[in-house]
């Protein structure tokens, strides 16, 4: 579905801004967590769902999205996106209760979806062969400056009030929409459309809504065990229903047939164990920070950015590495550097030096580039060039997953030692500084582990140079 041609860097321009956008509601957010419990008197599990909801339905709907977009078109599925992101936004500002803000979480994570799935598609259609790959880097630079800008920029806006972590996406949400419609080229759009594979989608909702309440839930205790056993239940129901599903659907969310791939196999399986074992580092050191430390929530968020600015720094010459030697050294090497920071910040007492975690974040952001590119490299060389599409969104989903999993065990086992509606003065209770680091810690060699197998997992693909097939 070629995009009619435009001026190819007005084009990156949209997405690029895009990019930055949907970086910044997510990066925002993380240092405002605290001060939402603290406001809304709720549980740490309770926040974070602020943060599971965006990308649950992000992770089910970016799919769909793509098939929406040969309906109706790049351009026109793009531009809602957006408008949907910026409704959800201006909305959540004035919520004054945490279902509403998790609900409308959800909603900005619908609109993120549209935006990721043909951000990608445009930029490729924009640029000629031979400079697309500027195009895409350019873009995905856009994703490193909001990275590395979201949590100072949080901090700043605390200072107004947490609504205007959300409101500050309105504005420039606002632009966006402005900008695209008048920059993005009309497309054409496809007369066969596969159908939606809706069963597969509301079996797997079943499966992670009921999962991540198992795990957050049940470690805080909060619940009766009949309740969480029946959540237990109807996860193992659901993912057995998702599998059932997926091999009959005529265009599945998952082509499970990929996965008798070994390569395949192997660099999805790694992009779920990296996820599982790093992506709550950010989640749990905002806590460690502003109530364990005392920090406020802007020096907090400066003091989490080396990990997103070294990923910025070295992600391009991992690229470069993967095509010069395969895929199998960088990454393995990445998830070494990953698993060292990690047990190094299993160290973290309530006097640690700040140059010592800023350390461990410079050599996790360090691994975690040098991980990611090579690493998706492998996975798109592993299939055919008209499933590449299938390929990304299921590597995607399993980040996601991966990232959703982590976030609800650090949740989970926050909450049993951050009691709920604390004052901001006293977020970690003298008498719990033991066991929040204690939690802390096992979240965090818990990840070293995790990590370690996925190294171990990484190292046995073919040591190969891998080509695409364009």
């Amino acid at each position: 579905m070629p995009m009619e041609k435009g001026n190819p860097w007005m084009i990156a321009s949209v997405t690029s801004l895009g990019a930055f956008l949907s970086t910044l509601n997510s990066t925002t957010l993380n240092v405002a967590l605290p001060t939402l419990m603290q406001e809304l008197h709720v549980p740490v599990t309770d926040v974070g769902w602020v943060i599971m909801s965006y990308m649950l339905a992000m992770s089910l709907c970016v799919i769909h999205a793509g098939k929406l977009s040969d309906l109706f078109g790049r351009k026109r599925v793009y531009v809602t996106g957006v408008a949907i992101l910026v409704v959800a936004s201006l909305l959540a500002g004035f919520v004054q209760s945490i279902i509403g803000i998790i609900v409308l979480r959800a909603l900005q994570g619908i609109g993120a979806s549209a935006m990721a799935a043909n951000t990608t598609a445009i930029v490729v259609d924009a640029f000629p062969a031979n400079r697309r790959g500027t195009g895409l880097g350019f873009n995905s630079m856009s994703y490193s400056v909001g990275a590395v800008f979201g949590p100072m920029v949080g901090g700043m806006l605390l200072h107004l009030g947490w609504q205007w972590i959300f409101w500050f996406n309105v504005p420039v949400g606002i632009l966006l929409v402005v900008w695209a419609s008048k920059t993005l080229p009309s497309d054409r759009r496809k007369k066969i459309l596969l159908p939606f594979d809706i069963l597969g989608t509301v079996w797997l909702l079943v499966f992670l809504v009921s999962m991540l309440g198992v795990i957050t839930y049940g470690m805080d205790g909060a619940w009766p065990l009949e309740l969480i056993c029946l959540l237990l239940a109807f996860s193992i129901l659901g993912l057995f229903m998702f599998i059932q599903a997926e091999k009959k659907a005529h265009d599945p969310i998952i082509q499970l047939a990929n996965f008798a791939n070994r390569i395949y196999a192997i660099a999805n399986a790694s992009t779920f164990l990296n996820a599982l074992a790093r992506m709550s580092v950010s989640f749990v050191l905002i806590f460690y920070l502003q109530g364990a430390r005392g920090f406020s929530a802007f020096d907090a968020g400066l003091m989490v950015i080396p990990m997103a600015a070294t990923m910025t720094l070295v992600g391009p010459l991992s690229g470069r590495l993967s095509d010069r030697v395969g895929s199998r050294m960088p990454t393995t090497v990445g998830l070494l550097l990953s698993t060292l920071g990690l047990l190094a910040l299993g160290g973290l007492s309530a006097d640690t030096s700040i140059w010592y975690m800023t350390s461990c974040l410079v050599v996790i952001g360090a691994g975690s580039a040098l991980f990611q590119s090579p690493n998706a490299l492998s996975i798109m060389s592993a299939v055919p060039f008209e499933q590449r599409g299938v390929a990304g969104g299921t590597r995607m989903m399993l980040n996601n997953l991966g990232t959703l999993l982590s976030m609800s065990i650090a949740a989970g086992l926050l909450s049993r030692v951050i009691p709920q509606g604390q004052t901001k003065e006293h977020l970690i209770p003298h008498d719990q500084m033991l066991p929040f680091l204690s939690a802390i810690h096992l979240v965090f060699v818990g990840g070293a582990l995790i990590s370690l197998i996925a190294m171990g997992l990484s190292w046995l693909r073919e040591p190969v140079r891998e080509k695409l097939n364009l």
